[in-house]
């Protein structure tokens, strides 16, 4: 019983960092992207290419979350 009530513990632990990961962590990096776009769309990129490099290292974060909340 008191195993169970341990494994319960420990699930509900890892659905908790689940969530701040999808969500909280999640939620700035779109935002991020979201700005990489607009800027894009605007040519801003063209006369500033480290923002090429910021969106990869954003993506590269975007892939590590997924990854982390998929495991």
């Amino acid at each position: 019983m008191a195993s169970q009530q341990t494994a319960l513990a420990q699930q509900r632990k890892l659905n908790h960092i689940a969530f701040i990961q999808s969500h909280e962590f999640r939620r700035p990096v779109a935002t991020i992207k979201g700005m990489l776009n607009l800027m894009e769309m605007d040519g801003y990129d063209e006369n500033y290419p480290l923002l090429k490099v910021i969106r990869n290292s954003v993506n590269e974060i975007d892939d590590s979350i997924v990854e982390i909340v998929n495991s």
